[in-house]
């Protein structure tokens, strides 16, 4: 399987776990961050297009489970949403920091990677692994390691209580 087949196969379980209820925090916290990591470590994997043609460029139009029709059940158990976050770490020193969303990250990420699967499966797959690429070098891979962060950071100070 290539390395387009093979994002192609975790975007699509990330966004059936996205929709699915989970049963209690600690499962559902650790699920989660399974799930984004290994949909970010696909994403490194995506091939490089080295001429892009004005065909990719254009916008795909989204399907209808757009993020904003989708209801993420998978976050219900998570015993969290907001978390701190450092908006540059390449800012020294220590850059800007705010208020990230994990709801808002993975609704990010879904949107993202459900476009890509749109050209996915019209048997596109130049243009899905474009539209994978260039989304999450500029979007969503941000959202994904800000969700990660924060994900591990919860189930570390769990894993402390309950050792």
């Amino acid at each position: 399987m290539d390395s387009v087949a093979r994002f192609a196969e975790e975007a699509l379980q990330f966004c059936a776990w996205a929709q699915c209820e989970q049963a209690n925090s600690v499962e559902a916290v650790t699920i989660a961050l399974v799930r984004i990591s290994s949909l970010y470590r696909e994403a490194l994997m995506l091939p490089r297009i080295s001429e892009i043609d004005d065909r990719l460029q254009t916008s795909l139009v989204e399907e209808s489970s757009s993020s904003e029709a989708c209801k993420f059940l998978a976050l219900t158990a998570i015993p969290f949403d907001l978390y701190s976050e450092v908006f540059d770490p390449l800012e020294l020193p220590g850059g800007e920091s705010g208020v990230g969303s994990l709801y808002d990250d993975v609704a990010d990420i879904y949107r993202d990677v459900s476009t890509g699967l749109v050209a996915w499966r019209d048997n596109d797959s130049d243009r899905a692994s474009w539209e994978w690429r260039f989304s999450f070098y500029a979007h969503w891979g941000k959202h994904a390691t800000g969700a990660m962060r924060a994900l591990h950071a919860w189930l570390s100070a769990e894993g402390f209580k309950n050792s």
